[in-house]
């Protein structure tokens, strides 16, 4: 690290027509200079400030956490060696020969990964771990990404590689299509975009008879404690988005089928 900057080795390569580079980032690297963008079902799809990521859940992150302060404790070998994957997006960053350079208040967006990242800062600001903040994890940049190609590429890794919350992918599908139009979303996935664009309508609408009854992908049910405290609260939250979705499939494909 020189003059504000973070200089670190790496290798650059190309897959297709994408750009990538695989470099380590500390832990506390990692916690000071990513970012997470969330979703947020409150703004409409094409907000610049929507994002396209739900909240971390707080038990895997404790469980991580808890996992990691205890391994160092017990001097115990528990490597880490799934890449995380960020985008450069609005970061000032500078690819060399052999290494990589961005400033010190650079926050690159987390496409993958962002439990691994919030575990470890659990496990440094919560359990007060003072070893895991210089463990270095592997990280793939990926260049030139716009949102919208962050979003893709973080629904083409959870839905083919790994459980997600379906209908934050849904939505995340619905935004593509609104931003790049129906040739970028395959046919098979027509009803997601149309399910997930009826599901924020009746949702968001108090004139609605199912107005927040659906639990979004950024929500949590509500507690006791919560129900207790608003009684009106029981009769929200009562649906997953999901469940909600898949049960309007058959009326959309119905609705289709007599539109051709």
């Amino acid at each position: 690290m020189k003059n504000n900057k973070i200089r670190k080795t790496a290798i650059h390569f190309n897959q297709n027509d994408s750009s990538l580079t695989v470099l380590s980032l500390t832990a506390n690297e990692l916690i000071s200079n990513t970012r997470v963008d969330r979703f947020n079902s409150n703004l409409e799809l094409s907000d610049e400030e929507n994002g396209y990521q739900r909240p971390a859940t707080p038990s895997r992150v404790k469980k991580l956490g808890n996992t990691l302060h205890k391994n160092t404790i017990d001097e115990k070998d528990f490597p880490m060696p799934t890449a995380i994957l960020l985008s450069d997006r609005n970061a000032k960053i500078t690819y060399g020969e052999g290494y990589v350079e961005f400033d010190i208040n650079d926050r690159l967006p987390v496409i993958d990964g962002q439990h691994r990242v919030a575990g470890l800062k659990y496990a440094i600001e919560e359990k007060h771990n003072e070893i895991l903040g210089d463990y270095e994890y592997p990280v793939v940049i990926m260049h030139e990404l716009d949102k919208l190609k962050e979003m893709n590429q973080f629904s083409i890794v959870n839905s083919t590689a790994k459980s997600v919350n379906t209908a934050l992918v849904n939505f995340q599908l619905a935004t593509i299509q609104e931003a790049l139009g129906d040739g970028e979303i395959g046919e098979n996935e027509r009803w997601k975009v149309i399910a997930s664009k009826v599901l924020r309508i009746l949702n968001n609408d108090e004139n609605s008879i199912w107005f927040e009854r659906v639990l979004m992908p950024d929500q949590n049910k509500y507690t006791k404690t919560e129900i207790n405290e608003e009684p009106s609260r029981a009769k929200k939250r009562i649906t997953t988005a999901t469940s909600f979705m898949v049960s309007l499939r058959p009326v959309i494909s119905d609705a289709e089928s007599k539109r051709v």
